[in-house]
């Protein structure tokens, strides 16, 4: 959810800027979508308050358990499609996020247990981190499905290459963001705290 609704008013405000100044005019109904959308950033629970409870109470629930099936049955795929030719290139980023995900996870184990500064301070970040590795993943399956349903059906080819296309662009796109956001968990929380109340 906070993933998920933190980039659909990002999408919404980029729509806006299609129209240009028109995009706030009531009669185009752009204003609209980017009301609602950043509307649903705060049901629910804040996306903030949604990242903290990830990253303070889920992910280390029962000692991770969780979190580690999960990245268990992301690595068995990537395993299991290693060699698929269609899918390559999701199936790369994947690679890259599951690592991501991974690095995230374990230096919140050390860094992060009993900080809960550290824990305020990354909790965004690692929820993006969690969000875009599981589109990837989602991604890849879908690709690989239409590579094999492409070879089955190839009077619907344009369908099925239109989903490859679209998982090959996730790749390209969105996967390369967890480089920099692996880079803000691992600096923590140093820069923001060092401010003292006085300065504000």
């Amino acid at each position: 959810k906070g993933y998920i609704t933190d980039k659909a008013f990002d999408m919404t405000v980029q729509a806006q800027q299609v129209f240009g100044g028109h995009g706030y005019i009531r009669e185009w109904g752009m204003e609209q979508f980017v009301r609602d959308s950043r509307i649903a950033m705060i049901y629910e629970g804040t996306n903030g308050v949604q990242a903290l409870d990830l990253v303070g109470r889920k992910l280390p629930k029962d000692n991770g358990k969780a979190v580690i099936a999960y990245i268990d049955e992301i690595n068995k795929f990537l395993s299991q499609n290693k060699d698929n030719q269609q899918a390559n290139m999701i199936i790369k980023g994947l690679n890259v996020c599951n690592e991501a995900l991974q690095q995230s996870c374990m230096w919140l184990m050390k860094n992060a247990s009993n900080d809960p500064e550290q824990v305020g301070a990354v909790s965004t970040t690692v929820m993006h981190i969690f969000g875009i590795t599981a589109l990837c993943y989602s991604w890849a399956k879908m690709a690989i499905i239409a590579s094999e349903k492409l070879k089955a059906n190839p009077e619907n080819a344009s369908f099925y290459q239109a989903k490859i296309i679209s998982a090959h662009y996730f790749a390209d796109h969105f996967v390369p963001e967890v480089h920099g956001l692996l880079r803000k968990v691992t600096v923590g929380k140093k820069s923001m705290m060092e401010l003292s109340a006085l300065m504000f």
